[in-house]
């Protein structure tokens, strides 16, 4: 008996394996692709532009607009004012190649010119060209830090020369214009006289104010009157 029944657990086990092997083998599992994200275009963080510094503006002397055609009255703190009304010209005018004219240093030539025509104020005015260009300055104390305000008449010598007269104005070592004068149209009596307005800040103790004369012929250059320098 012991040998029937080992005979039978032997031919079970035969048939296990022999059905284990012929049973279908399990399926390999298809991969299934993962998917990813798609990548998102990378956009740089923009540089903040700065912001540009600015430089502090040139202190003064600097330009105003020219004023009115017409002479202001003078300002309670006038520091001078100039009309050259001395010494008399007469009629006509006196040349000058040295020496001073109602406090201003003459150089080169200038006329200084009586009633030969219209002055913008008083009786008399200075032609900037005489037989060469000229130039008068003017030099006075200023207290720095202090503004400071400058006024002058300006007009064309109507009786020959070029049609255009050119006049330079300086304050120290800065030009500050160079006005040119079309005498067009003018006379003797109606010299067509203009007012022009600056500012200052003074950096010094003193200011040299120079008016030269550039251009407009022999005899016949820009002329000036009516100056005026006072605080600001």
């Amino acid at each position: 008996m012991a040998r029937i029944a080992r005979l039978v657990c032997l031919i079970c086990v035969i048939v296990f394996s022999l059905g284990c092997a012929a049973a279908a083998p399990t399926p390999t599992p298809t991969p299934r692709p993962i998917s990813y994200p798609t990548p998102r275009s990378i956009i740089p963080t923009p540089t903040p532009t700065p912001t540009p510094t600015m430089s502090p503006p040139t202190p003064l002397p600097l330009p105003l607009a020219p004023s009115s055609l017409m002479p202001a009255p003078l300002p309670a703190n006038v520091v001078f004012h100039a009309d050259f009304e001395t010494p008399p010209a007469g009629n006509e005018w006196v040349s000058y190649n040295k020496g001073e004219i109602e406090g201003w240093k003459v150089e080169g030539t200038v006329d200084l010119t009586g009633t030969f025509w219209k002055a913008a104020s008083g009786f008399q005015s200075v032609d900037l060209i005489g037989w060469s260009p000229g130039a008068i300055v003017r030099e006075f104390s200023t207290i720095p830090g202090q503004t400071y305000e400058l006024c002058f008449g300006v007009s064309g010598n109507p009786h020959g020369g070029d049609p255009i007269k050119i006049m330079e104005v300086w304050w120290n070592a800065t030009l500050l214009d160079r006005i040119a004068v079309d005498i067009t149209g003018r006379s003797l009596k109606q010299m067509g006289w203009a007012w022009r307005g600056y500012g200052f800040v003074a950096r010094e103790q003193t200011a040299r104010l120079k008016f030269q004369g550039v251009a407009g012929g022999s005899h016949w250059g820009p002329v000036l009157d009516d100056v005026t320098v006072a605080i600001g």
